[in-house]
């Protein structure tokens, strides 16, 4: 999604006194929060983000940002040594992620060499190899 505006940062007070910092993104008309101030220092309007919105009843939808520009960030937690490293939640939407790109980036091949026309062969082109992309993945 396109960002059409960022807000300045604000802060968000908890009960117990502790804030947080966040921001309110703008995109075609909605309004989401963003609340990874890694990510959001460097966020302008018009960079391309791609996330997962989660929503809030009764507030702006909370959008977690996993890719800027086409740049993937890091995960939070990074290298530990004895394992672990980002969170589990993050890897498994990083996994999807990537297996979908990969299925788009096949279909639009075979779209190009015109083996495939239809919209119907297209998301079956996708499901299909997203499907092969998650399974090898999740084996990894």
């Amino acid at each position: 999604m396109k960002v059409d505006s960022v807000s300045p940062v604000k802060e968000f007070t908890f009960s117990d006194g502790k804030t947080m910092p966040f921001v309110e993104i703008m995109s075609e008309g909605t309004q989401y929060r963003c609340w990874q101030s890694s990510v959001f220092k460097n966020l302008k309007a018009g960079d391309d983000v791609v996330g997962e919105i989660i929503p809030s009843p009764g507030k702006p939808s909370k959008l977690i940002i996993s890719s800027v520009n086409g740049v993937a960030l890091r995960t939070q937690g990074g290298f530990s040594g004895g394992g672990g490293g980002g969170k589990p939640a993050y890897q498994a939407q990083r996994t999807e992620s990537f297996a979908a790109a990969y299925a788009k980036d096949l279909a639009v091949a075979l779209i190009t060499k015109d083996i495939i026309k239809s919209s119907a062969e297209v998301k079956s082109t996708i499901d299909y190899f997203y499907n092969i992309f998650i399974e090898k993945m999740k084996k990894d």
